[in-house]
């Protein structure tokens, strides 16, 4: 059951809207600095840093 108000819906879609070029390019940016589509490290402590510097 959604009890959230559609007017409340509008308005959090009409502030995080402009924002969503930027994430997109961001995402596609570090798409394509992996190398075959992968993270290259080995281990998740490694990709977590890999991750979080970019």
């Amino acid at each position: 059951m959604n009890s959230a108000n559609p007017n409340d819906l509008q308005k959090a879609r009409a502030a995080l809207h402009p924002y969503r070029a930027d994430s997109e390019s961001v995402h596609s940016q570090f798409h394509l600095s992996l190398r075959n589509r992968r993270v290259i490290a080995y281990g998740t402590d490694r990709q977590k840093v890999f991750v979080l510097g970019f």
